[in-house]
Order: structure tokens, then C-alpha cells, then sequence
């Protein structure tokens, strides 16, 4: 089975004659692996996307923009993490759902920076969300070692590298590989921390 995240979204219409139906449409013609995407209520709803092997970065915020221009919409996104398929999803997608209602209502969410500020306002409750990503990353000595030592060295390629006795050009390899596996992207600060931890 495909790991698989979950997409919230919430859309405020300032035209009633927008159709909720042409709005969700448009929203999935974004995405080329979509599992399902329905409303929850008569604002927010959720879109399940399908991980893919080559898939590069969406473009949230200009997913967003158009989306807003389109149909004269305001719209947020929390985009979560990709998981597993399995038992422990419902609970998982229940913890990024309270992660996503108390986030700061950016234009666009996300899962590391979400959890972040839910860490820091609240000291418990996300061991589960912790033991399921621990569960989703790598854990052979290479990858840690990477991981570790990009950490240390606060993000810099070039020193990282040398210490790793590598090319940089295999390490930036070898981060990308890591995001194509994972969905984090080591050069983000929020998911090296996360991935550190």
C-alpha cells in the first residue's frame, strides 16, 4: 500500500453562486494522485492524496492563489504528513486534525511548524503522533548519520559533506532521496528538527 496524507481545507465563499462541487473540482485537478475529496461541513473538508514515487513539491500557496481567484474564495490549508495506510491512521488523521484547529491560520499549514507550536503550548498528548513518525523514518546508521550531522552543522551542505567524507553533490542526493521516502525535506528547519528528534 502507497502512504497517503490527508489535505484539510477551510473556504470562505463571497459569492454564494460559486458551486461547492466546481470549487472541489478545481481543487483535485491540482493533484494527480487523489484518493478522495469531500466536505465535512458547509466550509471545511479534506482531500486524501496518494504519495508518489516522483513527485516533486506542490505549491500550496499558488494552489491556493488560484483557487482564491478563480472563485473569489478565502481559503486555508493544513497539508499533513504522509502515512502509512493502516490502523493507525483514523487516530493520526484525528491528532492533525487538533493540530490544524489551533495552528495560526496561516494561508497554508503545515504538518512540522504545526507541530512545533502544538509541542510548545501543550506537553502532552502527541506521543502517539511521535511514535508514528519515528515509525516512518529510516532507521539505518547512513541515514541517521546524516540526519545527525546536517543537524549539528545547521543545515550547511558543504561542511556536512566533508564530514561524511562525500561529495556534496551526493549529499544533496541523498537529502532529496530522504524526501522522496519521507515527505520531509531535511533543508526545512522545522522537519530536521523533527527528523533530529
Amino acid at each position: 500500500e502507497c502512504d497517503s496524507r490527508v489535505i484539510q481545507f477551510q473556504v470562505t465563499f463571497t459569492d454564494n453562486a460559486v458551486s461547492k462541487a466546481d470549487w472541489l473540482a478545481a481543487l483535485q485537478a491540482y493533484f494527480n494522485q487523489v484518493y478522495d475529496a469531500f466536505w465535512t461541513d458547509e466550509t471545511t473538508g479534506v482531500l486524501i492524496e496518494v504519495k508518489q514515487d516522483d513527485a516533486v513539491e506542490t505549491n500550496f500557496a499558488g494552489i491556493l492563489q488560484s483557487l482564491d481567484a478563480m472563485f473569489y474564495t478565502t481559503t486555508t490549508f493544513y497539508v499533513g504528513h504522509f502515512w502509512p495506510v493502516d490502523q493507525t491512521l483514523p487516530g493520526l488523521f484525528k491528532m492533525e486534525q487538533q493540530l490544524f484547529s489551533q495552528s495560526q491560520k496561516a494561508a497554508v499549514n503545515t504538518f512540522s511548524p504545526s507541530l512545533f507550536q502544538y509541542l510548545i503550548q501543550h506537553d502532552q498528548g502527541v506521543a502517539p503522533l511521535i511514535k508514528a513518525l519515528r515509525a516512518s523514518l529510516p532507521v539505518d546508521s547512513e541515514t541517521n548519520q546524516m540526519v545527525n550531522l546536517f543537524f549539528k552543522n545547521h543545515g550547511k551542505l558543504s561542511q556536512t559533506a566533508k564530514q561524511l567524507f562525500i561529495h556534496r553533490n551526493t549529499l544533496v542526493y541523498r537529502i532529496d532521496k530522504f524526501y522522496r521516502l519521507t515527505g520531509f525535506d531535511l533543508r526545512n528547519n522545522y522537519d530536521l528538527t523533527l527528523c533530529h528528534l
